[in-house]
């Protein structure tokens, strides 16, 4: 997938129980460009149609007090 500044993220989409969810990790960018999504991201990551198509967007962050945030 390519987002803002055409910057490739390698995600993992997954389901269980009826739902689907996609899980970007975002740990080991070396570009802090991905901090945080806009509102318009999210919206283009999870629309079935024109995106991956998701119930749930799950971000995995580097974090000081665990392993990930």
């Amino acid at each position: 997938m390519k987002i803002r500044n055409n910057t490739k993220i390698n995600f993992l989409k997954m389901h269980g129980t009826g739902n689907d969810f996609v899980i970007i990790d975002l740990r080991n960018l070396e570009e802090n460009i991905l901090e945080k999504f806009s509102d318009q991201e999210i919206e283009l990551i999870c629309n079935r149609y024109i995106g991956i198509g998701c119930d749930q967007l799950i971000l995995l962050k580097n974090c000081p007090r665990a392993d990930i945030e």
